[in-house]
């Protein structure tokens, strides 16, 4: 196989760029994902790819459940910030203002055009990323003429 062919393939996927959230006890978590996608109508299904050795990851897992932020498309500098560790303080979260969602108690962030809330019902652990089946348990669509933050329009890469 030519794996220069594999990578420059595997990002050119449609990925958007989202922020995922979770809550467990006192901690709270957050980064950028962008290998997320429906998977079923009914029951409404959602697959979240996340890294395994990332603290998101612990913090989804004794959650039982998430929140995935829509960025949009005018929000790049929201997404880089969390290309790097989360901090909570004062009500926010690397610097957003944040709630706690009404289903999981995860970080719903505030400036950011919609959400929606993810119960983990499948955990498999294939490789570098753990990958969570979850079903929607709420949604909110705050600006319903954002469009989305797709990463290659950003000129980072994820992928490959």
């Amino acid at each position: 196989m030519d794996s220069e062919a594999r990578k420059q393939l595997l990002r050119k996927i449609g990925y958007g760029l989202y922020v995922a959230t979770a809550s467990s006890d006192e901690e709270a978590a957050a980064a950028a994902v962008s290998w997320v996608s429906q998977v079923s109508f009914e029951p409404c299904l959602v697959m979240v790819a996340i890294r395994t050795d990332s603290t998101l990851n612990r913090v989804v897992q004794k959650a039982g459940g998430l929140a995935i932020n829509l960025i949009s498309a005018s929000q790049k500098d929201l997404a880089a910030s969390f290309f790097r560790s989360a901090r909570v303080e004062g009500g926010t979260i690397n610097g957003h203002a944040f709630e706690n969602g009404p289903e999981t108690g995860a970080p719903i962030l505030s400036d950011l055009p919609g959400w929606l809330e993810l119960k983990v019902v499948q955990i498999f652990q294939p490789g570098d990323h753990t990958l969570y089946l979850t079903q929607v348990v709420g949604a909110e669509m705050r600006d319903a003429s954002a469009t989305p933050l797709l990463l290659p329009e950003t000129g980072w890469s994820y992928g490959g």
